[in-house]
């Protein structure tokens, strides 16, 4: 059978894609919804699809399928795409890289997993970076030299790639009691720290910081009125790092 895997993550909404693609060819938020609505890929309150619940939901019906862990267990982190979205994507070019919205489901100990949904900065070479527009991808970490893959139409009429996933998934038996030698997991914060992407009103910056302080900071600057942008960094270590 299929072995369990160390991680499944992907781009899951494809109005968000399709929002951030338009951002990246200097088009506003506002006039990418607009246009995304002109195209039937987003309706009149897309507000789940860009705060990220709508991937959250997703996320934890594959970790029910991937990990048997309930999904009302499943509470992933969250960082949505915000008012200065903008000003990460420019950010994230002069690093070289693209922004996407994923959501992961990653083992992060024995018998446990960690879940979010968050901007990613991706090198421009990268499968995630190169999924544009509406469609979306999910790539399955067996242990392989490469992932399982799979891609297509994230909005509109077509089927999402979650769905293809399903596909791949299906013969799993959906329980933590899947077979008397299977793993049992339950979904867990993750407290390793990771490299982030900042953008402020005042510019952008690089630093290292748990998802925990990462939010603490999106909390504080909500509550003073600042707008702040955040994306996690999968880059190479760069220089310069802040502008």
């Amino acid at each position: 059978g299929t072995p369990t895997p160390k991680s499944v993550r992907g781009i899951l909404n494809g109005t968000s894609n399709y929002v951030l693609k338009l951002i990246e060819r200097a088009e506003s938020p506002e006039t990418a919804l607009n246009k995304a609505r002109s195209r039937g890929l987003a309706e009149s309150d897309c507000t789940r699809d860009l705060n990220g619940n709508d991937a959250a939901a997703k996320l934890s019906i594959i970790a029910w399928m991937s990990f048997g862990v309930q999904p009302s267990q499943v509470i992933p982190s969250q960082i949505g795409i915000r008012a200065l979205t903008p000003r990460l994507v420019e950010a994230a070019r002069v690093l070289d890289g693209r922004v996407r919205l994923v959501a992961e489901c990653i083992v992060t100990g024995k018998g446990k997993v960690s879940a979010f949904v968050e901007p990613v900065v991706f090198p421009q070479h990268h499968a995630f970076a190169r999924t544009e527009y509406e469609d979306n991808r999910v790539e399955v970490d067996l242990g392989w030299s490469s992932p399982l893959s799979v891609s297509g139409p994230g909005a509109g009429g077509e089927p999402t790639a979650t769905a293809i996933l399903g596909d791949l998934l299906n013969h799993s038996l959906r329980s933590n009691r899947r077979v008397t030698t299977s793993s049992v997991f339950e979904c867990v914060p993750d407290y390793r720290p990771h490299r982030w992407l900042v953008a402020t009103g005042d510019g952008w910056e690089v630093l290292t910081a748990t998802r925990q302080e990462i939010a603490t900071r999106i909390g504080k600057s909500d509550e003073r009125g600042e707008a702040v942008a955040i994306a996690r960094l999968e880059l190479p270590l760069a220089s310069p790092e802040v502008s």
